[in-house]
Formats: C-alpha cells, structure tokens, sequence
C-alpha cells in the first residue's frame, strides 16, 4: 500500500513538472489571426505609447484612428485627415499587426510591423521586436 501511494505521488509530482503554463500574454499566431479580423475593424485612440526612453502618448491626442475590414487606415484629427493601411502577419512565428501611415511625423513614427501582445474588442496591445530600444503602443476602443 505504501509502494501504490509513494507511486502515484512521484507520477503526479513528475506530471505537475511537466505541465508548463500557458502564456495569455503571448498569443499563437494561429489565434491572432481570427482575433484580429473580428476585433480591429473600428474607431480607436492611442491609449499608451511609450517610445525608447519616454512616453509620447500626448502626441496623438485628438486623433481617432479608423481601422477598415477592407485593410484602410485613416486618422483623423480636428485639422487633418491622414490615409494609410493595415494588415496582420506573421514574421519569426509572431503575430504582427502591421501598421502603414504617411502624415507628420508622429504618424509616420507608428509605422512598423508591430508584435501583437494581446488583443480584445476594447483594447489592442503592442511593442516593437527591436531588441535595442524599448516601444509599445496601446489603442483603446472608442466608444
């Protein structure tokens, strides 16, 4: 009875071992890609970006970004309307939210192949996969 005991405790202790935890913050590609079809396409704001060495989210304030299914981008201040595009992919097995926008300077500056962190209907999380500098990027959901 002893032996039967000591033998089921060391294979669930070598089971609880193995198992390794899933990583929520880090979606597959394979999950991402129906993510993001079902919840880009809308009106956004920059909630949070942070680029190198201090936080620029105050750059875009005023801008709404539109994210159309049909792969167009448009941000829209008070004064200006700028195009761009969109598009998701996958590059060295990372889900990438790909972002194409020509304007000022703060517009050109979110341009890139972003590394998507998580995404939801509400809000969509981001950084850059350079490994030199640090910048992430945020886009709350308007309402």
């Amino acid at each position: 009875m002893k032996k039967t005991a000591l033998l089921i405790l060391m294979s669930l202790s070598v089971a609880l071992i193995s198992c390794s935890k899933s990583d929520d913050n880090n979606p597959s590609p394979s999950d991402t890609s129906s993510s993001v079809k079902e919840n880009v396409p809308g009106q956004w704001k920059v909630s949070y970006y942070y680029d190198n060495d201090k936080e620029e989210t105050s750059n875009y304030l005023g801008y709404t970004f539109t994210f159309a299914s049909d792969g167009t981008l448009t941000a829209i201040n008070a004064a200006q309307t700028y195009q761009g595009s969109w598009s998701n992919t996958v590059d060295d097995n990372l889900p990438r939210l790909v972002i194409s926008l020509s304007g000022n300077d703060d517009l050109i500056e979110l341009s890139d192949d972003w590394v998507i962190k998580s995404i939801s209907n509400t809000l969509i999380s981001l950084e850059d996969d350079n490994t030199t500098k640090t910048e992430q990027l945020k886009f709350s959901k308007v309402n």
